[in-house]
């Protein structure tokens, strides 16, 4: 729970354009500000509780087929937790996607995310700025013509640091990224924190 009270400030901070380009276009959709409040404000109500569950790995905010922010909940395996169905107006998406762990190793002969990638780079794998160690690709985002990279203000835009059109390397310079050779995109945009 203090990672999610540390981090939460950073999350969904910055774009990198051009790193996971590729032929696929994606369906533009947008969600109403004031849902997307509305979902992030029960999140931060009911994560710590829910989280000591027996079962519950994660809550997020997505996004349902209305383009309605929505709080989704993750868990173990299917009625593991007895959870509402909407909190204060906003719908509540239970999701299975079993334990949730860190490794600090992968496990033998799996993929190194500490390696690098051809394009489309996957999330999940080490990437950063030149100036900070490294993070990684939380997920793909477009604004309907172009794809990129998500991630966190310090991975990203170097805690503020961080100029438009500055290289983002992958891997990261602490997994042996160097700039510009391993330069898999540019800063796009990021949210000051």
């Amino acid at each position: 729970m203090r990672w999610l009270r540390r981090t939460r400030v950073g999350l969904v901070l910055a774009l990198v354009v051009d790193l996971l380009t590729y032929g696929g276009r994606y369906r533009e959709t947008h969600v109403s500000s004031s849902s997307l409040a509305a979902a992030l404000a029960v999140q931060a109500q009911v994560t710590e509780e829910w989280m000591a569950l027996r079962g519950v790995v994660g809550t997020a905010v997505g996004m349902d087929g209305r383009g309605e922010a929505v709080l989704k909940v993750y868990l173990t395996a299917p009625g593991v937790a007895l959870l509402p169905a909407r909190v204060a107006g906003v719908d509540v998406s239970l999701e299975v996607t079993g334990p949730i762990v860190a490794l600090d190793e992968p496990p033998a002969g799996s993929v190194d995310p500490k390696g690098g990638f051809p394009r489309p780079v996957p999330i999940g794998v080490s990437t950063g700025h030149p100036n900070v160690t490294a993070g990684t690709i939380g997920a793909r985002v477009t604004d309907g013509n172009r794809v990129y990279a998500l991630s966190n203000n310090h991975v990203y835009a170097a805690n503020n640091q961080g100029r438009t059109g500055d290289n983002i390397l992958q891997p990261g310079v602490v997994d042996g990224g160097r700039d510009p050779e391993d330069a898999v995109g540019t800063l796009y945009a990021y949210e000051p924190i």
